[in-house]
């Protein structure tokens, strides 16, 4: 399955990182994608990091791991 994961930090990570061991094909979209490698998503077994629209198309759950205050805005 195919999960996708708006926002890198400490949750999202954690999360997405636990998915990706599990066996689910995870990525991820990130405002700092630097960030994102640091904790190491895009890196060998990782999940992989890509723009928002590539990151949601085609998948089956979408988490919206973000701080409070952005997802308000975007509400």
């Amino acid at each position: 399955m195919r999960i996708a994961f708006i926002g890198h930090g400490k949750v999202g990570g954690a999360l997405a990182g636990q998915l990706t061991r599990a066996g689910h094909d995870v990525v991820i979209a990130d405002t700092r994608r630097d960030g994102a490698e640091a904790m190491g998503a895009g890196s060998d077994g990782g999940p992989a990091v890509l723009p928002a629209g590539d990151a949601i198309r085609d998948a089956a759950v979408v988490f919206l791991a973000t701080p409070f205050p952005v997802t308000a805005a975007l509400l």
